[in-house]
């Protein structure tokens, strides 16, 4: 006899996940929520209701990883000053 099913809201795991979010870490943010899922379960509920989610980019933090690694040797550097001047030199 099977599991029954767990639920859990499937449109904001749709939603983290077309921002780039893990399997791992749509799981991590449903625990907080209250809802005891893994990663795997996370993945496989995605996959069978949306198939079109194996199209986005797995593990995309949604940023320039080069752009920030040359902010940050900057920041240690001391060339940014404020927080506002950081966040442009990530976004320019």
């Amino acid at each position: 006899m099977p599991r029954p099913r767990k639920d859990f809201p499937i449109s904001f795991c749709l939603s983290l996940r077309e921002r780039g979010y893990s399997y791992d870490m749509i799981a991590w943010k449903l625990q907080q929520m209250g809802y005891d899922v893994s990663k795997w379960t996370v993945m496989r509920r995605l996959r069978d209701f949306a198939p079109s989610t194996s199209t986005i980019q797995h593990e995309n933090p949604g940023f320039n990883t080069r752009k920030l690694e040359e902010v940050s040797m900057d920041l240690l550097a001391g060339d940014v000053e404020s927080f506002d001047e950081l966040m442009d030199r990530l976004e320019g």
